[in-house]
């Protein structure tokens, strides 16, 4: 059996947190799943050098204290998380919050769409493809 990878989850609307890890659990993926309700939270985890570095982050745009793009600003200025896949979730339809997003280094964009289907299809896709071996997405 392949190694078990780790998922942080920024998000602190308890709804779309639920909707997430539904969406791993029901896409069969070796992974685990840590939530984070708010950005300082999170950081704190992520820069605590005993904390294992995360395969991948899910993180939401707008959080009360620690903005997103904020957090995603400190991962990747962070060498030893700089690599991490981060697939930024908002309900957002600001074209300046995405091109923001993709100049800090998001690898991702995600549309809260307003479908569960549409939600979990758009989540599963992203966590096997941060998730994949390299060459393999």
């Amino acid at each position: 059996m392949s190694e078990r990878k780790c998922n942080f989850v920024i998000e602190d609307n308890d709804a779309d947190a639920f909707l997430i890890e539904e969406a791993v659990a029901k896409a069969k993926l070796n992974c685990e799943i840590k939530r984070f309700s708010e950005g300082q939270k999170a950081l704190a985890a992520l820069f605590e050098q005993q904390t294992s570095v995360p395969d991948a982050i899910l993180l939401d745009l707008h959080m009360p204290q620690v903005e997103g793009l904020e957090v995603l600003r400190k991962i990747r200025n962070t060498p030893r998380l700089s690599h991490v896949p981060v697939g930024i979730l908002t309900g957002s339809s600001a074209l300046s919050d995405e091109q923001c997003a993709e100049r800090l280094g998001a690898t991702r964009y995600i549309h809260k769409p307003m479908s569960y289907e549409g939600f979990v299809n758009d989540i599963q896709k992203a966590v096997r493809e941060f998730l994949a071996p390299k060459g393999q997405a």
